[in-house]
């Protein structure tokens, strides 16, 4: 079984480095690779990650000198891989880099795992460190016309916009949830998520038309269409310490991706 691990570099050098120095120690990695989209980077840092990748046969990199956003960075990264390569992956990580793998066999579970051929998302039980939470599934059913198009009004309305999201942020940071039990859902979170190559090539196909945010979304609604399943498994952990590289994005902000991104979701996904 092939994996490829695609992950963003946003001016993040020690966390990238350190991400993928901490994959490799991990048990039946042999087989698993990973390719670097760089986003954002200094200009004294170019060498540096040149060089790093240089001395890793299982790690590239690519430049596009451009932000190519968070999802389609990582459906980019795939296609280099196999264009580079002639390797079609059987799963694709796609994940943070803000990610510690507390299970030194966490591949050596996923490789022994028989899915069933119509799961083509699975999502790992993801611990929150700072919460002391844990955050998958994020939802078992698909959201309601209804709710979607609230989710967009109330983020695109100056005032109550800030206000949403202020409250989701303190919701969350607060809500505290105990690890949940396997089940196939509808969304799982976008920090961390595996992939069959099949719907990377069908993402590839049809790109997603967002900057940022509303992934989770995006990537549940693919699968939706397509009548095929996510499963959350709780065999498989994770922590994350959460929004080491978006923590600095404002609240008004962050109301304006939410808007623009869940109305591309509501007028391509929901008649």
């Amino acid at each position: 079984m092939v994996i490829l691990n695609t992950i963003i570099f946003y001016d993040n050098y020690n966390e990238v480095t350190n991400y993928c120095n901490d994959l490799f120690l991990l048990q039946d990695t042999n087989n698993v690779y990973i390719e670097i989209v760089v986003n954002k980077i200094a200009e004294n840092e170019i060498s540096l990650l040149k060089e790093y990748v240089s001395n890793h046969d299982r790690i590239g990199v690519y430049f596009p000198n451009e932000n190519l956003g968070y999802m389609n960075g990582m459906i980019v990264g795939y296609e280099r891989f196999v264009q580079e390569t002639h390797i079609a992956p059987d799963y694709i990580i796609m994940s943070n880099t803000d990610i510690i793998y507390n299970d030194v066999m966490f591949f050596s579970k996923f490789i022994n795992k028989n899915y069933s051929d119509d799961v083509w998302v699975i999502g790992p039980a993801i611990y929150a460190k700072h919460r002391k939470s844990y955050d998958n599934p994020v939802a078992y059913e698909r959201r309601s016309k209804k709710s979607v198009k609230k989710i967009v009004l109330f983020t695109r309305i100056p005032f109550i916009r800030v206000l949403y999201v202020f409250l989701s942020d303190y919701k969350a940071r607060f809500r505290k949830s105990g690890i949940k039990e396997s089940s196939y859902v509808y969304e799982v979170h976008g920090c961390f998520f595996v992939i069959k190559n099949d719907l990377a090539v069908q993402l590839s196909s049809h790109k997603y038309g967002m900057l940022l945010y509303s992934e989770e979304s995006y990537i549940a609604e693919e699968v939706y269409k397509s009548n095929k399943k996510v499963y959350y498994d709780s065999d498989l952990l994770i922590t994350h310490n959460e929004h080491s590289v978006t923590k600095k994005v404002k609240y008004k902000k962050i109301a304006k991706y939410i808007s623009s991104s869940m109305k591309y979701i509501l007028e391509n996904y929901y008649e």
